[in-house]
C-alpha cells in the first residue's frame, strides 16, 4: 500500500512538472596573465524566467556542443563560479569592473566538468544551486568559466572554440509550478 502511494505521489508530481529552455544573454571572454601565461575566462549571464522564479526548481544545466580542437589529444576541466561583481558586456576587461583581476567571483565552486577535446558528447553543467541562489536572491550577475588553478586557472588555446560552442548554449530548467 505504501509503495502505491509513493508512486502515485511520484506520477502526480512529473505530471506538474515543467521545463523550459532559455539561451545566453551575455558572452564576453577576459584575457590577462596568470602566473607568467596569457588566459582566458569566460563570463555568462542569461535572464531566469518568471514562471522558473516563481516556481520549485528541481534542476538547472547548461548544455553545449564538445569543445574540439584538431590534431591534438588532451583533457580539461571547466569550472564555474558565481559573479559577485556586475559587469557590462561592451566594458568589462580583465581589470574593469573588477577589485581582483580575471573577475570577482565566489570562492565555491557552482559546477565542474572534465572533457577531452576530441569528445564527442555535449558538455553538461549542473547550476542548480546558482540559479536556486538566484530565486531566493534576486542578485544573477552570471557566472565565470575557467580551469582549475592546478590546470593554468583559465583557458589556453581551448578559449576560442570554448566561446563558439557557447553561442549554441542553452540552459534548461526543469521545474514545478507552485500551486496556491
Amino acid at each position: 500500500m505504501k509503495r502505491v502511494a509513493v508512486f502515485l505521489m511520484l506520477v502526480i508530481t512529473s505530471l506538474l512538472a515543467d521545463t523550459l529552455t532559455v539561451r545566453l544573454d551575455a558572452i564576453a571572454p577576459i584575457s590577462g596573465r596568470v602566473r607568467g601565461a596569457e588566459r582566458t575566462r569566460i563570463l555568462f549571464a542569461f535572464t531566469l524566467p518568471n514562471r522558473v522564479r516563481q516556481s520549485r526548481i528541481d534542476f538547472a544545466q547548461l548544455q553545449f556542443p564538445p569543445v574540439q580542437i584538431r590534431d591534438t589529444s588532451y583533457y580539461f576541466t571547466i569550472e564555474g563560479y558565481l559573479l559577485t561583481t556586475p559587469w557590462n558586456i561592451r566594458s568589462v576587461t580583465w581589470t574593469r569592473p573588477w577589485r581582483n583581476p580575471g573577475g570577482d567571483f565566489d570562492s565555491c565552486r557552482i559546477c565542474r566538468f572534465t572533457t577531452a577535446v576530441t569528445d564527442s558528447h555535449p558538455v553538461v553543467l549542473d547550476i542548480t544551486q546558482a540559479v536556486k541562489k538566484w530565486q531566493e536572491s534576486g542578485n544573477n550577475l552570471g557566472l565565470i568559466l575557467k580551469r582549475p588553478e592546478y590546470e593554468g586557472d583559465g583557458f589556453g588555446i581551448e578559449a576560442l572554440p570554448l566561446r563558439q560552442v557557447l553561442n549554441s548554449a542553452r540552459v534548461r530548467f526543469y521545474f514545478t509550478p507552485v500551486q496556491e
